[in-house]
């Protein structure tokens, strides 16, 4: 059997066709094929890739991430049992298959770079890997791995194969992330800390053995601890022009310390430039549409750099523009074999359900997804921690539109799966003249919202999507029903918490939010209860986990979590929290019970918040937000008194008063600021 690896998923496809009309020349075409005719057209019909299946014919697989798992699965028992003789693939399955063969051959030791548009020389380890499957212990004492090169290239591959090779360190090329997660965990926090850190590293040692490869000309001690100085205070410095350390010199002695940009950075394991892009970028985000300046924004994360543009992409892109809501741009020159431009029509692609043009941009999709997810959390991270209402909701709802493959504005019952078409929705809403069809009590009352149907009985519900059983079938109904079910309807009680009664941070519980002092740190206890009715249907299949969010579109396990948030007027953040329901049991179901049974699922959460310096009444926005689904948020407003100190009974510290909602008032007022209690949320 023979293994070729090749540079691309489209070489795999031109070095199959390349080899088919060899065999056509042969005197027994399908010599390459070790299967009789009817297991061979069993192999064929199992490829969904029509060039696999063509190539299957002739004894040939092909093995990249561009096919179905199912194909890839295909390719390697044909392969692995002898039944076709060729197999070409991509670097990967190097690293992710044992796969060996008698005959190795790498068609090139090169590939094409889109960061630098140009063809660039394969890492030294993937070499080694790939010439490394040549060889089967079970059948061979020999094995042959053929290389082609360059003429030019000869000699030095001559030499890697026949001496050893140097490992080398890539640290230095990472130095900000990994700094940064110091300066947040508190391990470095001067130069000589992180002089102190980098001496324990293999970056340090490797410096002191070939200084050449790092770009310090001389070996010397003196040297080598001069080129890590600067490359500290360089690192330094970058981080502190993206705000995610604090920085101070005096005289020759250097602090540092984290900042909550930095610390957003180190938790969600993000580039400090990204930090810098959103910190830049999320104030002048246009509040009447914000969804088209944040998708943008998401997509130009650092992150996205190493998706993969392939050639000719760029008329890809070019066409898949056309189809989706949001333009690359539009007074400025669009880079269309740039990733982050790539990115952002993935992501436009998923949200609108279109097709893709070919499986390389699904592979790519799934690695977008994969991270979207995570780099919204530190957006809205972000937002929230410089106050910025508006972006960090509209953040939320776009993480929303993302899980559920949909666009913000889209009717809530487009997320449920099989999906509804919009004339669908409507008559099932009797809009658009629709004419509801009369049958049960559900259709007394016409529901307006999705969550007036997570509280329905099942018969209610069963009801509601009879109109469309006819068309649609009873199979569909019940896939309805089970997802409606497994959304969670939500209680919210909002209660007073506790209040700092002085300098020395202690706090006294509350009764009321009545009789609050300007400027003083007060909090409110936010109790999340799901009332999940008694019901017969059941879970959709792919939900097996507690907690587990109802994403069916997004293809990873996601799980339910709603933001908290604490809002004075339509700009102003105070405060917000992310509350996790994961790991709680589902609904326990009481049969037999003669009335619905609700079993809750309860999470708590306090959120702290400073009082206006100005005395009087407000009237404070509290926002539940989910991150999975729509049409589920809500909103509720918390009337808070502000008043002054003379207005206020002032009594001893005393556990006996405090316990009656009454607390002495501080002398410093302004112990805490608005600013620090942001970073401190």
């Amino acid at each position: 059997p023979v293994l070729i690896f090749v540079s691309s998923r489209r070489q795999t496809r031109l070095t199959a066709q390349d080899l088919i009309a060899f065999c056509g020349v042969e005197d027994n075409p399908r010599h390459l094929l070790h299967m009789d005719d009817a297991e061979a057209d069993a192999a064929m019909a199992r490829a969904h890739d029509a060039h696999l299946r063509l190539a299957l014919g002739f004894g040939i697989g092909m093995h990249h991430a561009g096919l179905t798992e199912a194909d890839r699965v295909l390719c390697e028992e044909l392969f692995l049992a002898r039944k076709i003789q060729v197999l070409i693939a991509t670097s990967t399955l190097a690293w992710g298959v044992n796969l060996p063969a008698h005959l190795v051959i790498l068609k090139g030791t090169e590939f094409y770079d889109a960061k630098t548009k140009g063809y660039v020389d394969l890492p030294i380890t993937d070499v080694l890997q790939m010439i490394g499957r040549a060889g089967r212990p079970q059948f061979d004492d020999r094995a042959v791995a053929r290389i082609f090169v360059s003429d030019g290239k000869k000699e030095f591959y001559k030499r890697f194969l026949h001496e050893p090779f140097p490992v080398e360190s890539s640290l230095h090329k990472h130095l900000h992330e990994h700094i940064n997660a110091e300066v947040a965990a508190g391990a470095v926090g001067s130069a000589q800390d992180a002089v102190d850190y980098l001496s324990w590293t293999y970056l340090f040692r490797r410096l002191r053995q070939n200084p050449s490869y790092y770009g310090v000309e001389d070996a010397s001690e003196s040297a080598v601890n001069r080129f890590l100085s600067q490359m500290i205070m360089q690192c330094f410095s970058d981080l502190h022009r993206a705000q995610c350390i604090t920085l101070e010199q005096d005289g020759a002695r250097v602090t540092v310390g984290p900042t909550p940009l930095g610390r957003i950075a180190s938790q969600y394991y993000l580039s400090h430039t990204t930090m810098l892009t959103f910190a830049t970028r999320l104030p002048a985000v246009d509040r009447a549409h914000p969804l088209g300046a944040l998708l943008h924004l998401l997509s130009d994360a650092t992150e996205w750099a190493e998706i993969p543009v392939r050639h000719n992409e760029d008329l890809l892109n070019r066409e898949l523009e056309r189809s989706v809501p949001y333009a690359l741009g539009k007074a400025q020159v669009v880079d269309y074999l740039s990733p982050h431009a790539k990115t952002c029509l993935l992501v436009q692609k998923h949200m609108v359900r279109g097709d893709l043009p070919c499986s390389d941009y699904v592979t790519d999709t799934r690695t977008v997804l994969d991270s979207s997810i995570r780099i919204l959390q530190a957006m809205i991270d972000v937002a929230a921690y410089m106050g910025l209402l508006a972006p960090a909701v509209a953040a939320m709802e776009l993480m929303q539109a993302i899980k559920q493959a949909s666009m913000p504005g889209d009717s809530p019952l487009c997320q449920i799966s099989p999906g509804l078409d919009l004339d669908e929705i409507k008559s099932l809403f009797g809009l658009a003249g629709a004419r509801p069809s009369g049958r049960g009590k559900g259709r007394a009352q016409q529901p307006r919202c999705l969550g007036s149907l997570l509280v329905m009985s099942d018969a209610q519900l069963r009801d509601f999507f009879a109109p469309l059983a006819a068309r649609r079938g009873p199979a569909d109904v019940r896939a309805w029903c089970e997802a409606v079910r497994a959304l969670p309807p939500v209680d919210v009680t909002i209660a007073p918490g506790t209040a700092t009664a002085d300098a020395a941070r202690e706090e006294a519980k509350m009764d009321s939010f009545c009789g609050l002092l300007p400027t003083t740190q007060y909090s409110m206890v936010i109790t999340l209860t799901y009332t999940r009715p008694e019901s017969g249907f059941g879970k959709p299949g792919f939900m097996c986990e507690p907690g587990q969010a109802y994403t069916p579109r997004f293809g990873k396990t996601q799980y339910e979590g709603w933001w908290v948030v604490l809002a004075q007027g339509e700009e102003e953040l105070l405060a917000v929290k992310r509350v996790s329901m994961q790991g709680k049991v589902g609904n326990a179901r009481v049969k037999n019970a003669p009335e619905a049974v609700k079993t809750p699922e309860t999470r708590s959460v306090r959120l702290a918040f400073i009082t206006p310096q100005v005395v009087g009444k407000y009237k404070l926005r509290l926002l539940l937000v989910s991150d999975a689904y729509l049409g589920l948020d809500q909103e509720f407003e918390v009337e808070i008194e502000v008043v002054g100190a003379q207005d206020r009974m002032i009594v001893p510290t005393d556990p006996s008063f405090i316990n009656k909602g009454q607390m002495t008032v501080p002398e410093d007022l302004s112990f805490i600021s608005k600013e620090k209690m942001k970073e401190y949320q």
